[in-house]
């Protein structure tokens, strides 16, 4: 039986018209939260941009490793009202 994770997300993404979340994910080389969308692969280093392709970075073409945010990374990030929403997947 795999092990679920938890994922916490902010709001439905504007790029790919709502099909996927903007999750809150941990960029594990540079310690930062980023929101990412689970659909078109977009990613946002800055929630307060999250409507504006362009301000945005497709998460495919970088070369880092992320995990799903704990709710450990968004208390110390200062991300809580960014966290508004969760679920659990396998």
């Amino acid at each position: 039986m795999k092990a679920m994770t938890h994922y916490y997300w902010y709001k439905a993404c504007s790029i790919c018209d709502g099909q996927g979340r903007l999750l809150l994910f941990m960029d594990l080389f540079r310690k930062e939260l980023y929101l990412h969308c689970e659909e078109c692969e977009c990613g946002w280093r800055d929630p307060e941009k999250a409507e504006r392709k362009e301000a945005g970075f497709l998460t495919l073409d970088e070369d880092f490793e992320a995990e799903a945010a704990t709710r450990a990374d968004i208390d110390k990030c200062g991300w809580q009202k960014y966290a508004v929403n969760s679920f659990d997947k396998e």
